[in-house]
This record gives C-alpha cells, structure tokens and sequence, in this order.
C-alpha cells in the first residue's frame, strides 16, 4: 500500500470537469465580489442569480372531461433566471440592450454565458430592473486538466459571476457599445428594432 501511495504522490492524476457548484451559501465568507461591465451610459446597481416563477396554464386534455377538452389547469414554471438592475445616466431614452451572465471559473477560464436580449424602455435618470430567464442552467463544456495530487487537497475556488452589458440602443436610433468587438450586438439590436416597427 506504502508503494502505491508512493507511486500515486509521484504522478499525476487526470480528471475530467464535467460539473461545478453552481451557487455559493449566501453566508460564505469566500464569495468573490460581482463583475460588472456596462457602456457609461449606464450603471449597473446590483444583479441576483435565482428562479423566477410564473402562472402557465395547462392545455393538456382533462383525462376526466368526456369530450378530452383542455384541463385549464394552472401551475407555475420554474426557471432558472438573472434579475439585473441598472441606472440610465444619459438624458436620451433607452429602448433596447444587449447583456450577458457570464459564470467564471477562473479570470481566463469561463463555465458558460448566456445571453439576454431586452427591449424595455429606461427613462432618462430613471431606474430599471431587467429579468433574463433560461430555460435551464448551461452545462459546462468538458474539460481534461492535469492535477498534482497535492492540489488534490486544496478547496476548490468559488466561481465567480459577470455582467456584462455590450450595446445600448436609444430611442434615436443611435447605440452605445462596451468596445470595438460588441458592435456585432448592435447590428442585431437595429434588426430586432425594424421587426417591432
């Protein structure tokens, strides 16, 4: 057994990261202080990661109507859901954004992103809460990495959540993008805007 051990102590283990703990207990010391990245055109006041619920009602055939009409049932879906709430600081309305939830591993090493498309209307000054809902929580994609069996012992560090809010669009018809490489997000908030006109 000593040689084994041995043997195990001198090489190296691979694993394969298929899962992670998603959220951390609302009392742990070692949870990491949000990310936030937004034009300045707005400020981003706080985020929460949850489920929302709503009614829905049941279409489904009433197994005891005789004629198989709908029950009308109602219960409530659950999903998971990013509420984010954030500040106009332009005198300019605006009518559309584009922003992601970005779950993070480490600095350079991301789980996944989801993104969110909102088309609620902030008054200028005014303040707004936006509800991003998935239908479920991404997985992660697998990864192969090589570990030392003395990282073996060590806690594994809290992932860490991002926001990041890549285009603005104002009611005329102007945006405002994070940088050079999210002016793709505006190209497509100009085509959801011909769509709802």
């Amino acid at each position: 057994m000593a040689q084994y051990m041995r043997k195990l102590s001198a090489g190296v283990l691979i694993l394969s990261v298929c899962g992670f703990v998603f959220g951390q207990g609302k009392n742990d010391k070692q949870k990491l202080p949000p990310r936030w990245d937004s034009p300045p055109e707005v400020t981003i006041l706080e985020h929460h990661f949850g489920t929302s619920k709503k009614p829905v009602i049941d279409m489904s055939p009433d197994p005891i109507s005789p004629k198989g009409e709908p029950s009308g049932r109602v219960r409530m879906s659950v999903n998971p859901a990013v509420s984010l709430k954030i500040k106009n600081q332009t005198i300019r309305k605006i009518v559309g954004m584009i922003w992601y939830f970005v779950l993070h591993k480490t600095v350079n090493e991301e789980y996944f992103r989801v993104r969110f498309v909102s088309t609620s209307t902030i008054e200028a000054g005014k303040t707004r809460t936006l509800l991003g809902e998935m239908e479920k929580i991404p997985s992660p994609n697998p990864q192969t990495r090589v570990v030392n069996v003395d990282e073996l012992g060590k806690p594994i560090p809290p992932a860490q959540e991002r926001i990041v809010i890549s285009c603005i669009m104002f009611a005329d018809g102007s945006f405002s993008s994070l940088n050079e490489f999210t002016k793709e997000d505006c190209e497509s908030l100009k085509s959801i805007e011909k769509i709802k006109k």
